[in-house]
């Protein structure tokens, strides 16, 4: 009876493995079922020919899954990078009325066939492969690598001319101490007197007799405060102005706020020079270098008196005056403010005396502005030499 049970028992166990590997097995094979299934099902016949994509397309394509953007690939092409970029409308910044975009520190703009571009900082775009923080020296390679010649350099911007499709190009690096790339520009309408006899092979090398100054080196000024301009977009109004009564004219921006204020560019020593003032506070003695940024607001305010000097702008004297509490300014009988005066960081006595000391260093009789003259039309001041963007292009290249 035992051996009944023994061997009942056993043939129990056996049928429960042999169910436990067919179920198993039977789980593989309905795993393995949809698979050759899928293979083995006959595809719509459209499925079997691939879309055609047109090249354009392709190439987006190929870009967006790519990081990187080489500009090169788009001279003829430029609005394509707008949705390749996913750039975004901005407000022009170097010629008005035009399509303006955006991507991180890219900037890209057009009127009709003329474009320009520029690189503030965005390192996955690249001219010729290079971007910004490559060093300066790959950059010359690169450049004259791809059949562009050299316009100008100096000591941190090197500029290059080209001819593409008989179409003059410009384009031009900037770098700092260290001599890497910190921003690139490139337009395919440069500006200059003698943009086309450089593209034709003539050099201005050679010394004029009797002159202090090379056409070479004329030249570089010119196309210096050009590319600064390029730089620096829209503004309100623009001259150049006699500062120190060199051969070369300062260029005098006033971009058209308070924020931005006015600048007042020189050009020395194979770069330009800046300085930064108040709204419309600059007045100048004519050729005995000597200017006046004048400024202030809110009963706040101030006078720096600047020479040139070594090619660099140096403050000589500095004075400021205002209310004591100018959020709780108090007026004298007269109903005028009561302002203290202080004329290099010492206080003086009145505004009589501010004026002597201010007048004993720079005469304010002499003293001229850029508006002197000027009328104010069409939502500018025009008259006195006084320039848009696009006039003092003009009187630069003319001077």
């Amino acid at each position: 009876m035992k051996k009944k049970i023994i061997l009942l028992t056993c043939c129990l166990l056996l049928a429960a493995s042999g169910c436990r590997n067919q179920r198993a097995e039977g789980e593989e094979k309905e795993q393995e079922n949809p698979k050759i299934q899928e293979e083995n099902q006959e595809q719509p016949e459209e499925t079997k020919t691939e879309k055609e994509i047109p090249p354009d397309e392709e190439l987006s394509l190929q870009e967006n899954s790519e990081t990187h953007i080489e500009v090169s690939d788009y001279f003829q092409n430029y609005q394509q990078l707008v949705d390749i970029l996913g750039m975004e409308h901005t407000e022009g910044w170097q010629l008005s009325d035009t399509d303006s975009y955006k991507k991180d520190n890219f900037y890209l703009e057009w009127l009709d066939d003329a474009f320009s571009m520029k690189n503030e900082g965005t390192d996955y775009i690249s001219l010729y492969g290079i971007t910004i923080g490559d060093n300066i020296t790959d950059a010359d390679t690169a450049m004259k690598e791809n059949g562009w010649i050299t316009y100008y350099t100096n000591e941190n911007t090197s500029a290059y001319l080209t001819t593409i499709n008989d179409r003059a190009f410009m384009a031009s690096f900037d770098a700092n101490e260290e001599g890497k790339v910190t921003f690139w520009y490139l337009n395919n309408w440069p500006q200059g007197e003698d943009i086309y006899e450089v593209l034709h092979g003539q050099t201005y090398a050679e010394e004029s007799e009797g002159s202090q100054e090379t056409p070479e080196a004329v030249s570089e000024w010119k196309q210096a405060y050009i590319d600064y301009i390029n730089n620096h977009g829209q503004f309100e109004t623009s001259k150049l102005v006699n500062i120190n009564n060199d051969e070369i004219p300062e260029l005098y921006i006033n971009f058209g706020s308070t924020a931005s204020g006015d600048v007042l560019c020189s050009y020395a020593g194979g770069t330009i020079i800046e300085q930064s003032m108040y709204n419309c506070g600059f007045s100048y003695i004519e050729g005995q270098n000597l200017f006046r940024d004048m400024g202030g607001h809110m009963d706040v305010y101030y006078d720096k008196i600047y020479t040139i000097q070594d090619g660099q702008f140096l403050l000589l004297y500095s004075g400021d005056y205002g209310a004591e509490d100018n959020t709780n300014v108090q007026l004298d009988e007269s109903g005028m403010p009561i302002y203290n005066y202080y004329w290099e960081g010492t206080q003086v006595s009145s505004q009589e005396e501010y004026m002597d000391l201010l007048n004993q260093v720079y005469n304010t009789e002499q003293a001229i502005t850029p508006y002197d003259g000027a009328q104010y039309e069409g939502g500018r001041y025009v008259g006195n030499g006084l320039c848009d963007y696009n006039e003092i292009i003009e009187t630069i290249n003319n001077y």
